[in-house]
């Protein structure tokens, strides 16, 4: 209930404490794992409106784990693409031109991704291998 403010919760953040976090002006790109509306609610009288909320939309069918969040949008390639609009779209003259080229060659890389995934998961119905062993790893290189 942090992003609530505090007139709303007891633990909401205050309008400064929410500003430092998450800026006045900045575009924010937030991926929940519920109902986006509920986030937008807690944020919708922020000074900052520039908040991108994704979300559980009850899209899709039986499938893998990973192919639901594709059809909702909220996989990781779904979200670096919205990333890369973000800063073609909405950062203005804070970002330099080389990052806006580099966002679009990224944002093609990762469509293409999407369109391997959708080709793999149609012809062997199982998440293709980098998204099934994917494992996050320490600072230092080793696996958690």
């Amino acid at each position: 209930m942090k992003l609530a403010s505090p007139e709303d919760h007891p633990h909401g953040l205050s309008n400064a404490a929410f500003d430092s976090i998450f800026t006045k002006d900045k575009p924010v790109l937030f991926n929940f794992h519920a109902y986006p509306q509920l986030v937008e609610k807690l944020v919708f009288d922020r000074t900052n409106r520039r908040f991108k909320v994704k979300g559980y939309h009850e899209e899709g069918t039986i499938s893998t784990a990973f192919d639901m969040c594709v059809t909702n949008g909220v996989d990781r390639f779904s979200l670096v693409i919205d990333c890369c609009d973000m800063i073609e779209n909405d950062c203005g003259p804070c970002v330099d031109r080389e990052t806006c080229w580099t966002a679009a060659y990224v944002r093609q890389d990762m469509t293409d991704k999407l369109v391997e995934h959708k080709r793999f998961i149609n012809e062997y119905g199982v998440d293709m291998p980098e998204v099934q062993n994917w494992r996050w790893k320490a600072s230092n290189g080793a696996k958690k």
